[in-house]
């Protein structure tokens, strides 16, 4: 075989690689055999099944249906407590007029006769008068003592009501918080699934240069330009290539199951994964706010709990002593919780400014390398360099896609980071 035949060979050879290279990037999806039922996601899709299928999730959906059980519970027993209103007193009659009016036949008697019985009615009216005194001084104690017990009950249960309150709140700002992990955990998971599918294709590039490497040294071979040992190797080399395939396609299996499984999707079930493009989220452009964080509202919801409570202390010293040191407590948290959050906003702030630097060196060395190629074809083409340069080139060039598609993947993480970040949850 001649030299320039040789060559032409391996310069469609290496415009083949051009063209697996350019198939490599078609959007990824995952499908399962025909018998399957396959279940095409969204990211909204994706978004809600994740926020409705984490374990952590659903125990959190089930803490807030006991708080607010508990609270409703509460809130019937303050109801049925009522008022308490002061006892109606039935008194004695005491005057003379009053007495008559139960004498029988009073009009009809005597004048003799209603002298005598005026004389005891008029004794009567004064045992009365003092048995009313009795009654009433009986009377408003059992209110007081009444009342009094009644105050109790109402101030505990008005006290449970406001801690079932806050229990509430708390357990549905908890649950906004690990449904936001929860989505933000899913997507991620999702992109490293894509990472994986390019490790994959950049594997299999691998692969097919490793095969036409075994046939070029083979046909040197023939023609006395190489030894078997080379042979050996390259056939080595080709079998490490397709066992990392291998390798990485039991991964993204794994991850795809594992995906599955935290969206809730069925076993038996496969998933079509939604294009990159179609995954943006749309909050990067805002700002991330610390009073927006889920943890400061927490934080401050726990302040306004403890204000309330000692203001309904009411003369509880012992009570009052520990809640002002409560309220210093939770206040000094809440400043430790916003310097925490001031890093973590610097922090993302900064990831933002290193997976963008990155980025620009890959397309800068992409733009380099496109040039050099074009220049070693031209160079190829006149003889100057050899078939070999010229594809090495080539392969260098499709090795930077692969690193630099990955690269972009770490900013769309980055971004979902964000989503939640702004939303109110922080990694």
């Amino acid at each position: 075989m001649s030299i320039s035949t040789f060559r032409t060979r391996r310069a469609f050879m290496f415009f083949c690689f051009v063209l697996l290279l350019t198939s490599l990037f078609s959007p990824y999806k995952a499908f399962a055999s025909d018998k399957k039922k396959q279940i095409s996601l969204t990211r909204e899709k994706i978004l809600e099944l994740s926020s409705q299928n984490y374990l952590a999730v659903q125990e959190q959906h089930l803490q807030v249906q006991l708080d607010s059980a508990q609270l409703r519970y509460v809130e019937g027993q303050r109801e049925e407590l009522g008022s308490f209103n002061k006892p109606v007193i039935n008194k004695l009659p005491t005057t003379i007029e009053e007495l008559k009016l139960l004498v029988p036949e009073y009009d009809n008697m005597t004048d003799e006769e209603r002298q005598e019985i005026d004389g005891l009615l008029m004794i009567q009216a004064m045992i009365n008068a003092s048995m009313n005194n009795m009654i009433e001084a009986q009377a408003n104690y059992q209110y007081t003592a009444g009342i009094q017990q009644w105050s109790n009950q109402l101030d505990t249960l008005d006290q449970e009501v406001d801690n079932g309150n806050h229990n509430v709140k708390m357990s549905k700002l908890e649950k906004e918080k690990l449904e936001l992990a929860a989505q933000l955990s899913a997507v991620q998971s999702y992109y490293e699934i894509m990472k994986l599918q390019i490790d994959i294709h950049a594997a299999q590039y691998e692969v097919t240069l490793a095969r036409t490497k075994i046939k070029d040294v083979e046909r040197l071979y023939e023609l006395g330009l190489a030894t078997r040992n080379e042979i050996d190797q390259a056939k080595q080399s080709l079998a490490q290539h397709e066992q990392n395939v291998n390798r990485l396609n039991m991964q993204v299996n794994e991850k795809q199951e594992l995906f599955k499984q935290s969206l809730g999707i069925k076993k038996d079930e496969s998933i079509i994964l939604p294009d990159v493009k179609n995954m943006q989220p749309t909050y990067h452009t805002a700002a991330i706010e610390v009073n927006k964080q889920i943890d400061h509202i927490k934080a401050e919801e726990t302040i306004s709990h403890v204000k309330t409570r000692l203001e309904a202390a009411r003369g509880d010293w012992l009570l009052i002593d520990y809640l002002n040191t409560l309220l210093v407590v939770e206040v000094e948290r809440k400043e430790i919780i916003e310097q925490w959050l001031d890093q973590k906003i610097l922090l993302i702030n900064n990831e933002e400014n290193i997976i963008t630097m990155r980025i620009k060196e890959l397309e800068s060395q992409k733009a380099e390398q496109t040039i050099r190629l074009e220049d070693y074809k031209k160079l190829y083409f006149t003889g100057h360099v050899s078939a070999r340069d010229h594809e090495a080139v080539g392969h260098d060039l499709a090795r930077l896609n692969f690193t630099l598609e990955k690269e972009k993947l770490e900013y769309f993480i980055w971004q979902e980071k964000k989503r939640a970040a702004i939303l109110g949850f922080i990694q």
